[in-house]
């Protein structure tokens, strides 16, 4: 007999980076934080925490920019951290480190441009949709994660869900398909009998937390 179980999913973009505000493709580049991305962080914490968010775990990708945000967060809900490099950013090729302005970004790292030299973009597809439907299986005992990654993996996920790579739950209408603004929230219900996952997306791009001159997108 299967068994029903399910996953809260908290999906939270980095902070802000200086790269972010000049338009320069990051891709896989260890690129800090900024002060401002840092600011976006310790106020995203102070809201889990102060909702009372009882994580299992934090699951960030290794890129430093992701992991100084889950360490930001962590540290705040007192959960364990959890570094996967599956969630990394799109490897961005012979564009990474180029300016490239904020839309000629997006079309690269959601797979719509492909640079010389980048990950191609079925790579791309696979190894998000392994790692978002892996969370539970690499997490048997957890109710709630928080994972910590990127605008590219973050909205690919949006495109799976809207096209259907990405099962919706009953009554789930199809999430509109949009940027994902830096330390914003994404979070998903998944609803798991054995092998089958259903999806609802229960917020999508909450930034409540942050101050309003400080969101970007």
């Amino acid at each position: 007999m299967s068994q029903t179980r399910s996953l809260r999913v908290l999906l939270v973009r980095h902070g802000l980076t200086d790269d972010n505000l000049s338009g320069i493709a990051q891709g896989q580049r260890q690129v800090p934080l900024n002060e401002t991305g840092r600011q976006q962080a310790r106020q995203l914490a102070r809201r889990l925490a102060g909702e009372g968010l009882l994580a299992d775990v934090v699951v960030s990708s290794d890129l430093c920019r992701a992991a100084e945000t889950a360490q930001i967060i962590a540290a705040a809900i007192q959960a364990p951290i959890v570094y996967d490099p599956q969630w990394r950013e799109r490897s961005l090729g012979e564009l990474e480190g180029r300016v490239v302005g904020v839309e000629g970004i997006w079309l690269a790292a959601v797979g719509e441009h492909t640079p010389a030299g980048a990950e191609s973009l079925p790579q791309f597809i696979e190894r998000i949709r392994d790692a978002v439907c892996g969370l539970g299986a690499q997490h048997p005992a957890a109710a709630t994660i928080v994972v910590v990654a990127h605008g590219g993996p973050l909205r690919s996920i949006l495109q799976m869900l809207h096209y259907g790579a990405l099962p919706l739950a009953a009554g789930q209408r199809q999430p509109e398909v949009v940027n994902i603004v830096n330390c914003s929230v994404m979070e998903l219900e998944c609803q798991m009998d054995g092998q089958l996952q259903r999806w609802r997306v229960r917020r999508l791009n909450d930034a409540g937390h942050l101050d309003p001159d400080d969101v970007c997108g």
